[in-house]
């Protein structure tokens, strides 16, 4: 019996050596029959030659070059777009600060086939520097009315205490797999994300098609976590998105009553990131854009309900 082609996305901006370890652990997989799709996200020409020359010889990776950077939302959908061509029977998307398990292909899918290829499924997600703490094992609702979740197991010890086959509230795209007919049903990613959100709007389109989101123990990846952010959280990129994809997101999916206790919680976050910058404002050890992108990202928000301009649109420059 044919085993089912799977088509592996990840994108690199800058980041060769996670990329080139990230590829390498996928030629070690036990499942032979996928092609992986290295999507380089406009990054810098010293860089990418760097990337063509260290990447290891064999015709399972596909480079493909975006002259410019498009997000990680762009820069998957084209990776979708382009790879639908192929006729994968299976999407595998994941980041590139991470190592997979070299039975974690074998694992998605026959998850997938048991579930009649009507989910999404992802599997253990560990920390890349401490390969015995868990990041996530999945989400759950802490508050189903607004949408908020937390994520299963996140700093514990895996000691087999979340081994089972279970459907999640919500998983992120750190590594999931999906038949490629649920791209052909509900298309791409949403470009109105630019980066957080992204996925679980995805799911969330996903779950109308009626297909569920779906762990699997057996499959384990170990995720870096931040890499593109260079591991502070405190940066105009994550406080701009943070705020506009959360409100974004809420927004679509939650009733409008509902909606006015993050919207009303944003609010406070911005007045107390402005309280900050004043407090601090003769200190210039401190970091004081905070306030600035957080209200930026709050008035693109507005916008977008207006006006439903993609993630591209009305960006800061010193942030993109």
């Amino acid at each position: 019996m044919p085993t089912k082609r799977v088509l592996v996305i990840t994108l690199n901006y800058n980041q060769n050596n996670y990329t080139i370890s990230c590829v390498d652990s996928l030629l070690r997989s036990t499942y032979i029959d996928f092609q992986i799709f290295l999507i380089d996200n406009g990054s810098s020409n010293e860089n990418f030659e760097q990337l063509k020359e260290n990447l290891p010889g064999n015709d399972r990776v596909l480079l493909h070059r975006l002259e410019k950077n498009r997000g990680y939302v762009g820069g998957i959908n084209y990776g979708l777009q382009e790879g639908i061509k192929t006729a994968p029977d299976y999407f595998l998307i994941m980041n590139n600060d991470t190592i997979i398990d070299r039975y974690a292909i074998e694992e998605l899918v026959e998850a997938c086939q048991r579930n009649d290829d009507e989910v999404i499924v992802t599997g253990k997600v560990f920390e890349l520097d401490n390969r015995e703490i868990i990041q996530t094992f999945g989400n759950k609702f802490r508050n189903k009315r607004i949408f908020d979740t937390y994520k299963i197991g996140a700093g514990e010890y895996d000691n087999g205490q979340y081994d089972r086959e279970e459907e999640r509230d919500m998983i992120d795209d750190i590594f999931w797999l999906f038949p490629s007919k649920l791209y052909q049903e509900i298309g791409p990613y949403s470009n109105w994300f630019g980066f957080g959100a992204e996925q679980a709007d995805y799911a969330q389109r996903a779950k109308k098609n009626n297909y569920r989101l779906l762990f699997t123990p057996g499959a384990k990846i170990y995720h870096k976590g931040n890499a593109t952010l260079g591991h502070n959280i405190r940066t105009p990129y994550k406080a701009f998105w943070s705020i506009q994809s959360r409100l974004m997101f809420r927004w679509l999916y939650v009733s409008k009553s509902a909606f006015l206790k993050p919207y009303f919680k944003t609010v406070l976050e911005i007045l107390a990131a402005i309280f900050y910058d004043i407090i601090h404002i003769f200190n210039r050890k401190v970091e004081k854009r905070m306030a600035r992108f957080k209200l930026l990202a709050f008035l693109r928000f507005h916008l977008w309900v207006i006006y439903k301009i993609p993630s591209d649109k009305f960006i800061p420059k010193s942030i993109k």
